[in-house]
């Protein structure tokens, strides 16, 4: 159940900060830009995820 839960969090995780970074598919490498935001999506919510755990993406 644990690693269910974890796997949903993760897949929640990569579909969010992919839809808020990526949308130029013009290149096959990201754009430091697309980086950048990646690195602070993923920050935002691990600190999210530290300090309440149950709320998930709850913006």
């Amino acid at each position: 159940e644990k690693i269910q839960s974890l796997q949903a969090l993760y897949r929640d995780l990569v579909e969010k900060c992919f839809r808020s970074c990526c949308a130029d598919f013009a290149c096959k490498a990201m754009t430091s830009k697309e980086e950048t935001c990646v690195i602070n999506c993923v920050d935002k919510f691990l600190d999210k995820s530290s300090k309440h755990p149950e709320s998930r993406f709850a913006e």
